[in-house]
């Protein structure tokens, strides 16, 4: 587990860029950022945006909401705003840290550090933090130890997202994309005997 404090803004830039643009300013559901993401998915000609805010996440989450999607949806909504009556904005942030999933069995962003990079959360360059949010929206098809191409192209997707808002000046963001992806460590997977994996 991380706290708050141990999460480097760069990290918290990087998620809010990609996930809740307007996540400091809505009460747990954000009718906005619905609209922009279905404008920006037309265009897109696909899903590149997704229309639930953080907390909203967290709701799913946290009481692994199933159902028809639009039920899951009204009960997510009326969730996320309970979440925002009873925690600080802080707060949603690292419940939302700690229990995102982020590919190869790493769940939350401390685990995502040490497992694919070998360091503390606190440590993480830009490539790596921008690299570890650009798994939230397909852990497995993104993941570096996967698809290394994949990986480099939704961490730059998120550096681009970055610049757009302000995050990131056009220069470090174009010099960061054009760096190959870190190397990863995963030393935990590479130990695990391949016999356990084997079907009988």
């Amino acid at each position: 587990l991380v706290s708050k404090e141990d999460v480097p803004d760069i990290l918290v830039d990087a998620l809010i860029a990609t996930e809740d643009t307007r996540f400091l300013e809505h009460s747990g559901f954000d009718p906005k950022g619905i609209a922009r993401a279905a404008v920006a998915n037309l265009k897109a000609g696909g899903i590149r945006q997704g229309g639930s805010t953080i907390t909203q996440q967290l709701a799913r989450h946290a009481f692994s909401l199933e159902g028809r999607p639009f039920d899951r949806k009204l009960t997510e909504v009326f969730l996320a705003q309970r979440i925002e009556k009873a925690y600080s904005k802080d707060e949603i942030l690292e419940h939302y840290l700690n229990r995102i999933y982020l590919g190869s069995g790493f769940w939350g962003v401390g685990s995502a550090a040490q497992g694919y990079y070998g360091v503390p959360v606190q440590d993480l360059t830009i490539e790596q933090a921008a690299s570890i949010v650009a798994l939230i929206k397909s852990p497995n098809r993104f993941s570096p130890s996967a698809d290394p191409e994949a990986s480099v192209a939704a961490r730059n997707r998120t550096l681009d997202r970055m610049e757009e808002l302000g995050m990131l000046d056009a220069g470090k963001a174009a010099e960061i994309a054009a760096m190959p992806s870190s190397e990863l460590i995963l030393e935990e997977r590479q130990e695990r005997p391949g016999y356990l994996l084997t079907q009988v």
